[in-house]
């Protein structure tokens, strides 16, 4: 997973950057974690994030450890535990699934 993102890297950073169906962006928080975000455009010229993940890095392996997603009504916040790391397992391989058809799209 760790090349995935690096290659995922090489195309969107810190900043927001439009692909065809909204915004994707990458970057380090003051924590060392890695924070990889889909960007839906709101009204007003904004935009929410939907979702965003919280990468660690455990034992050399990239850990999803937190899930926001301001797109879901009602808005999901989730802090990795036993009950849930299957389903922030499964968001993680989906939003870099979704990065991958988008930078497709944008070659």
């Amino acid at each position: 997973m760790q090349e995935r993102l690096e290659r995922l890297m090489t195309h969107i950073g810190p900043e927001k950057t439009y692909l065809f169906d909204g915004y994707y962006r990458i970057r380090e928080n003051d924590l060392g974690q890695i924070e990889i975000a889909y960007l839906k455009p709101d009204g007003c010229g904004t935009t929410s994030v939907n979702p965003q993940l919280t990468l660690e890095l455990v034992e050399g392996k990239l850990i999803p450890v937190k899930l926001m997603d301001m797109g879901k009504s009602p808005n999901v916040f989730l802090k990795r535990d036993a009950s849930n790391d299957d389903l922030l397992d499964r968001e993680l391989q989906d939003l870099l699934k979704r990065f991958e058809v988008a930078i497709e799209h944008k070659n």
